[in-house]
């Protein structure tokens, strides 16, 4: 009969121990970056995006003709794991909503998602995005797009937008938008426009606003708290073209374009 000493059942213990974490810490690739197609018929008045995480961009392609608009989403998904779950997921719900996302949780070594989705020009988008950055070029139609947790950058939009901001930023360039409303907490907020626009809305709470407008004349109102303004172009008290800058514990600047 064979017997174990001590230090003999320690040293097979330790190499039974190796063995298990090095089973344990072996790398699982489950998304190698390869771009992946979905094609989407939505039937709505507009179209909704939900994003759970990741970097997303959507882009304006030919306008809709009548009831029926397709969607093209194309994803990168990259991933490696030792243990837990990391994937992507992309479905349909109702007529007119998109959502987007995926899991990584448990021990991940990587794990990066990024989707392209493709919308008629001439339809309303509607965006609510989770942990993630938001990159919105081109749109003629209406924008209503609120980040958490990411940035959100906007070039030459001519529609109607309203944007929102938490614990990233909000930068809008070369705009020709008559109405523009725009929130930011715990980041700031900057609005270029190449077109005067008829009603300008911001608030931020611990950031800065820069507006940057052609001087053509406007009412400003501001509400400054634990704040401070620099405004560049004149007040016009009978204006039709409005300003309305909120600032907390930040800074406000309007200056002309």
């Amino acid at each position: 009969m064979t017997s174990f000493t001590p230090a003999r059942a320690g040293a097979l213990l330790a190499v039974i121990m190796v063995a298990l974490a090095g089973a344990s810490c072996a790398v699982t690739k489950v998304g190698d970056g390869t771009p992946e197609v979905a094609t989407y018929e939505l039937t709505g008045d507009r179209i909704v995006i939900d994003s759970d995480f990741g970097e997303l961009e959507v882009v304006p392609v030919a306008p809709a003709e009548g009831p029926q608009r397709t969607v093209t989403v194309t994803r990168w998904f990259e991933a490696e794991k030792t243990a837990g779950t990391a994937r992507a997921d992309w479905s349909k719900i109702g007529d007119d909503t998109i959502q987007l996302g995926g899991v990584c949780s448990g021990v991940v070594i990587e794990c990066r998602l990024r989707h392209r989705v493709e919308v008629p020009s001439n339809v309303p988008v509607k965006i609510t995005a989770e942990t993630g950055s938001v990159v919105a070029n081109g749109f003629t139609a209406a924008l209503d797009i609120k980040v958490t947790d990411g940035n959100l950058n906007l070039d030459q939009v001519s529609g109607p937008v309203v944007l929102a901001t938490r614990d990233g930023s909000l930068r809008a360039e070369r705009l020709t938008s008559d109405q523009v409303t725009a929130k930011a907490d715990h980041g700031y907020v900057i609005l270029e426009f190449d077109e005067p626009p008829a009603t300008i809305e911001t608030r931020t709470t611990d950031g800065n606003t820069t507006i940057r407008v052609p001087d053509s004349g406007y009412k400003i109102k501001t509400d400054l708290r634990d704040a401070r303004s620099t405004i560049k172009i004149a007040k016009r008290g009978d204006a039709e073209r409005k300003i309305t800058a909120a600032v907390s514990n930040g800074r406000l600047r309007i200056e002309p374009r």
